[in-house]
């Protein structure tokens, strides 16, 4: 730990204080009043990485080359397979994964603390989807069993189910700030309820396999991305506003709302997309000829550039539509994210079996902060917690992972 001289390098002061952070972490009495059941069992635990934070050769020499991070792993034995039913609470205080096809495991992300199990006399049949309510006061899942539960992450207790589907819910989200939620099912089916008293408001039928469900981040729009096209919501009346297709009969890859939800992305499977008015649902900028497919997009928060994702690159595009700038990766993409504050963008890919890359950016130098190594290769998904200084990882088939971005900074 120590050099010869004596000296300790800030990276390896941050790795040491948060390894004695997480192994003498204590539940306390404050602790035990907002979470009653919190355990130190299956707690989040603390791994090493390789890391990189330059690219020039020289520089790197100098630099740490193994990184601390923070690892939830949700599997109650170790030959189970990993769960890739995984939320993060808006707030960015907490991180729910499934630990079994009945039960839910929630964390705090703060410390990795275990604070609540869910699936007491609920699900019947393995849960296909979660979401925490915009308060992160409550949790809603969706199963195989047709059903949906909104549960108490205070108590752990199921406050709703909703009953009404005819196929397993896999998609399940909140909209109107917490007032409404909406389901989709196997059989294309979207239903919106009343959050409160869970009951039923509408339904529309969809003649397309649903993918996601995405709420633009003011919460005045609503997508369901399906194979073949997009249809739009307005959340606060709950009127289907268009059905969106990608350019050329494509398929869709990915979709992404601006911050204040007047601009939707659409990226199709040819390496094309197109950017749509959401109040007039006209096409007001179009994107082609690119090598691959539109692998993952993300809009800047200020309302700015779009990021999408083809190939091994991160193009950042106007509001014109040119390129502006292009980051690359070592892999094939598979996600992409700008921090709340606009200060950096992350992606994420597969370097190879096992093994995934995130790389750093600062959005104004454009240079590399920090790229990491994940232990898992198919990275579905990255996000930012709310202090911008924190990034979440999301694999199919391995942990989640939160990785200190803000302590990266103070390295370099």
């Amino acid at each position: 730990m120590f050099r010869a001289d004596g000296t300790i390098s800030i990276s390896e002061l941050l790795a040491r204080e948060q390894f004695e952070k997480l192994e003498h972490r204590l539940i306390t009495a404050t602790d035990l009043r907002k979470w009653p059941n919190a355990t130190l069992d299956d707690a989040g635990t603390s791994a090493m990485a390789p890391v990189q934070f330059t690219d020039d050769p020289d520089l790197s020499l100098v630099l740490p080359t193994k990184w601390r991070y923070l690892c939830f792993d949700s599997r109650l034995t170790a030959d189970a397979a990993p769960s890739s039913v995984l939320a993060s609470s808006p707030n960015g205080e907490l991180l729910a994964a499934t630990s079994s096809e009945l039960e839910i495991i929630v964390w705090r992300l703060s410390d990795g603390l275990s604070v609540q199990r869910l699936g007491h006399e609920g699900h019947t049949e393995t849960i296909a989807s979660i979401a925490f309510s915009p308060d992160g006061g409550s949790l809603i899942s969706g199963s195989a069993d047709r059903t949906a539960i909104v549960w108490s992450l205070e108590t752990g207790r199921a406050l709703l189910r909703l009953v009404g589907h005819r196929e397993t819910i896999e998609h399940v989200q909140y909209i109107t700030h917490g007032l409404r939620i909406v389901t989709a099912s196997t059989d294309s089916a979207v239903k919106f309820w009343d959050a409160k008293s869970g009951a039923p408001l509408c339904h529309f039928p969809h003649g397309d396999e649903i993918e996601r469900l995405l709420i633009s981040p003011d919460g005045s729009r609503f997508g369901v991305q399906m194979k073949h096209s997009v249809a739009l919501y307005d959340t606060d009346s709950i009127v289907q506003l268009a059905v969106l297709e990608p350019s050329h009969g494509a398929k869709v890859a990915t979709i992404a709302f601006s911050a204040s939800g007047d601009r939707l992305f659409i990226g199709d499977h040819r390496g094309g997309g197109r950017v749509c008015n959401t109040d007039n649902c006209k096409e007001v900028m179009h994107l082609e000829d690119f090598p691959s497919k539109t692998q993952a997009s993300a809009f800047a928060p200020d309302g700015g550039p779009l990021a999408a994702v083809w190939s091994q690159a991160v193009a950042i595009v106007t509001r014109d539509g040119t390129v502006d700038f292009m980051y690359h990766l070592e892999s094939l993409g598979t996600a992409v994210a700008f921090s709340p504050n606009g200060e950096f963008i992350a992606a994420a890919g597969g370097l190879n079996e096992g093994e995934g890359e995130i790389r750093v950016w600062s959005t104004t130098s454009r240079q590399l902060i920090a790229g990491f190594t994940a232990p898992s290769s198919n990275i579905w998904d990255t996000k930012f917690l709310p202090d911008s200084r924190r990034l979440l990882t999301f694999a199919k088939e391995g942990p989640a992972c939160l990785w200190n971005v803000g302590d990266a900074l103070r390295v370099r």
